[in-house]
């Protein structure tokens, strides 16, 4: 919802809690989770590619969530997608402001 809503509106994030929600660990299942978060990297990918460092960080919580649940092979992928577009930042950074 939030990802439509910041394609037409300018919107502020506070660090101050408005809500307190507790949850049950055994209804929270990690495997779910992480296939809803790729859902959304898909069906959005083209918003995210627009700003790299926030598809940068979707990568990287990606990778440490795959970490978690122990497959390697796919969080070592993520990590180097990650580190690939922070590495591009840097070097646009280092070319606009020589």
């Amino acid at each position: 919802m939030w990802l439509r809503i910041a394609k037409y509106y300018k919107f502020e994030y506070i660090l101050e809690p408005l809500a307190i929600y507790y949850t049950n660990g055994s209804y929270f299942k990690l495997d779910k989770y992480i296939i809803s978060l790729e859902k959304i990297l898909n069906k959005y990918y083209q918003d995210f590619c627009r700003n790299p460092k926030v598809l940068s960080n979707m990568y990287k919580y990606l990778g440490i969530l795959y970490f978690i649940i122990g497959d390697k092979k796919k969080a070592t992928n993520l990590f180097i997608k990650s580190i690939d577009l922070k590495l591009l930042q840097i070097v646009i950074f280092i070319y606009f402001f020589q």
